[in-house]
């Protein structure tokens, strides 16, 4: 039995058919391409920033993100990867094979009104380095976060998007 967290997102526009005025989908072609009316407003961004260990720093996004990744650029180290459902305290690497890992220093990340912080930890501060940020926030109709438990037969994961997702990040 395996236990993950599922990362559905889709980027699918409303259908030409509910559309009034669509230039698609009406003429006799038969022109099935969609057309985007009200599109979903997704607060996303990335940014990079210095290491400032052992001294605390924000990162302001200009929202508060559900789902952030960090990656040092000037160093190795892994992906992680920090969700408003796991908790400030726990993160996943996505190229490791190891299961959600814990920080030891409580202030290492933590999501904020605007961004999110982050303190004395090399994956997520380390002085003097170079990492960069990408947060998304939850949004229905474009991302949304899960918890399954797996088994060894076919599963459908239940979600809050409203559309069948185009892509689903497993770990």
């Amino acid at each position: 039995m395996a236990n993950g967290t599922i990362f559905p997102v889709t980027l699918i526009p409303t259908p030409a058919s509910v559309i009034p005025d669509c230039p698609y989908g009406s003429g006799p072609s038969g022109d099935s391409r969609p057309c985007l009316a009200d599109p979903v407003i997704v607060e996303r961004t990335c940014s990079s920033y210095i290491g400032t260990a052992p001294d605390e720093q924000f990162i302001n996004l200009g929202f508060q993100p559900d789902l952030v990744w960090l990656k040092r650029t000037t160093a190795g180290n892994s992906w992680r990867w920090m969700d408003s459902m796991r908790g400030e305290t726990k993160y996943l690497e996505s190229n490791s094979q190891e299961a959600e890992r814990t920080y030891s220093d409580p202030t290492a990340f933590k999501f904020q009104t605007g961004g999110f912080s982050v303190g004395n930890a090399s994956g997520t501060n380390e002085n003097g380095v170079e990492i960069q940020s990408i947060g998304i926030e939850k949004a229905s109709g474009f991302f949304d976060m899960q918890f399954y438990t797996g088994t060894s037969n076919p599963l459908v994961v239940a979600h809050d998007l409203g559309v069948v997702p185009e892509l689903m990040i497993v770990k």
